[in-house]
């Protein structure tokens, strides 16, 4: 075979290579654009709740402020994210009232009409309405106490989640949670061993809290283990420490977010890369389509930054322990911009 004729040879075979990688790719993008469809069409049905009692707009989708109707947003996906102080697995818990609680507690609102991620942060000690239970596990009824207590009022899984996302949606006016996603605290350590570390600025409290683990202050490069001290640690003696601690989680959560949005940009199945790592302690209602259709909207919203907004209320020290005291008027507005629209 003469050297022209190898050469139209390796170059018919180069290009039946190219066309089959271009339809190997061409069917990836396919599979992934079908299951975020598929995906975001779930996330939008309305939110399950265990109680029938408990339904969104009761009323209807419409609310009057100040004289004015307003109209709940469409294209809105809430998703209850929940930070368990458990140390060890997600595991069941078989002790009503003495399993781990809910520590962080954030709903993730996702406007799909105007491509934004906003996440409301809700101080674990906020004193609301949540279903009791005796010893035997008999519920007693709705007393007012810190919301995070109701997580052990279930059995550290799903049933926990579920009474979360009742209790969350009763606290902020009925509004409909579409799904949640728990993780105990081992995942944060867990998760920076796939996506590398995050910097943070140690503030002095943390340090005079542990300096064996944070000797240096300033801008600091966290190891799995320091990030999981420092969303997690606190002074349980020092009134207040949540709400320091709150600070810290957004701060970690912002410097997450900056490091992961790039990846799920290029490649949005490396969320998958990220649930596994954390996968033994992880509690989730998501299904893969969901938890992808999520991943591509997280990565293309706009704006370089989170956008974060807490809850108001000033923390009051009882005779036991820290209550957090909700300022209404204040988280009416805030629930006015986020849900609502003036029809």
């Amino acid at each position: 075979m003469t050297m022209n004729g190898k050469r139209k040879k390796w170059k018919r075979a180069a290009a039946l290579i190219l066309g089959v990688l271009i339809l190997l790719a061409a069917s990836v993008l396919l599979t992934a654009s079908g299951m975020i469809q598929k995906g975001r069409r779930s996330l939008e049905e309305p939110g399950a709740y265990l109680e029938e009692a408990v339904q969104p707009f009761p009323d209807g989708a419409q609310i009057s402020l100040d004289g004015e109707q307003y109209e709940y947003r469409d294209g809105l996906i809430n998703i209850l994210c929940l930070g368990i102080d458990g140390r060890g697995k997600a595991e069941e818990n078989t002790e009503v009232g003495f399993g781990p609680r809910a520590d962080c507690i954030v709903l993730a609102v996702v406007d799909t009409k105007a491509n934004t991620l906003t996440l409301l942060n809700i101080s674990r000690d906020t004193v609301t309405p949540i279903r009791w239970f005796d010893s035997r596990g008999k519920e007693i009824g709705l007393y007012d106490y810190q919301l995070g207590l109701q997580y052990t009022m279930g059995d550290g899984l799903g049933t926990s989640c579920e009474m979360m996302e009742e209790a969350v949606s009763r606290m902020l006016g009925g509004i409909p949670i579409h799904g949640y996603c728990a993780v105990y605290w081992g995942a944060v350590s867990a998760l920076q061993e796939v996506t590398g570390p995050v910097t943070v600025t140690i503030p002095e409290e943390l340090r005079e809290l542990d300096l064996y683990h944070f000797l240096e202050g300033g801008e600091v490069e966290l190891t799995p283990e320091q990030a999981q001290i420092f969303v997690q640690g606190r002074d349980i003696g020092q009134t207040g420490s949540n709400e320091t601690r709150m600070l810290r989680q957004q701060e970690y959560m912002q410097a997450m977010y900056q490091k992961i949005k790039e990846k799920l940009k290029r490649n949005p199945f490396y969320i998958f890369s990220m649930e596994k790592a954390v996968e033994e302690y992880l509690v989730t209602d998501l299904e893969k389509e969901e938890i992808l259709a999520l991943a591509w909207q997280a990565a293309g919203t706009s704006g370089e930054e989170l956008s974060m907004i807490t809850v108001p209320g000033e923390t009051v020290d009882t005779m036991f322990q820290d209550e957090f005291h909700v300022d209404q008027e204040g988280l009416s507005e805030i629930l006015e911009e986020l849900f609502y629209e003036k029809k």
